[in-house]
Order: C-alpha cells, then structure tokens, then sequence
C-alpha cells in the first residue's frame, strides 16, 4: 500500500516495512493517494530503489502499467 507519493518517488508499505522507491530521471511518477494498493517493483543498487514497474489495480492499460509518463 503507498503511504506517500511524490512525482519522483513513491514509499510503499510491506507487510509494516516501508521500501522508497525513486523514480528514473526522465520519468514523472503520478502522485498516488495513501493506501493505494499497487505493485511496485525496482532494482536496488548501493541501498537505493530504483522503480522499474508500478501498476495500481485499476490500471486497466493491457498490462503495461509503468505508472509515469517518460
């Protein structure tokens, strides 16, 4: 579930475990309301997330499901 989101980074609760996920330069995050369920997913390097997939429920977009524009 989102517990904050920015246009460049979005922090997702785990199971109680918060994960900041930073958007890629270049890429606009639409800014998700608290408690939005989602699946995020992104690659850690040097103990920073960066987003590689973000898809709401209600994406409805034939599977895509990036989340920003860019």
């Amino acid at each position: 579930f989102v517990s904050s989101s920015t246009t460049s980074q979005a922090v997702v609760n785990v199971n109680g475990t918060l994960f900041t996920f930073n958007v890629p330069t270049g890429v606009t995050l639409q800014v998700l309301p608290t408690g939005t369920f989602v699946e995020a997913r992104g690659v850690e390097e040097s103990g920073t997330i960066t987003l590689t997939r973000l898809r709401t429920e209600d994406d409805g977009d034939g599977g895509d499901g990036d989340g920003g524009s860019g």
